[in-house]
């Protein structure tokens, strides 16, 4: 308190222009070049040979799915022809991506 008696009151008002805020990003984003760097970048591959190449991907992924099962099974009960056969097709299978790409090297 002062000596006077009645205490100094303080009072203000904030006032937010959120608009310019709006403006000052939108300089900065014009200023900042961005390079996207996530993921993975996309194969140099035509249309329809990525569409035929996907096909395959999932086939494989169908034939490797079925061999997990049947190993999955009991040892008594398990088809070892079935799993031959499997197999058999997961070589078909890297013959056939072969031109459309190249085999993965997750296939090896």
């Amino acid at each position: 308190m002062e000596a006077g008696g009645s205490p100094q009151n303080w009072s203000f008002t904030i006032r937010f222009h959120p608009q310019c805020w709006i403006d000052q990003a939108v300089a900065a984003l014009k200023e900042k070049v961005v390079v996207e760097t996530r993921g993975r970048k996309k194969s140099p591959l035509l249309d329809n040979i990525r569409a035929a190449r996907v096909r395959v991907l999932a086939r494989r992924a169908t034939v490797v799915q079925r061999i997990r099962a049947e190993m999955a099974k009991p040892k008594e009960s398990r088809n070892i022809d079935r799993i031959i056969h499997l197999g058999g097709k997961l070589n078909e299978l890297k013959e056939e991506i072969a031109p459309l790409g190249g085999v993965p090297k997750s296939w090896a």
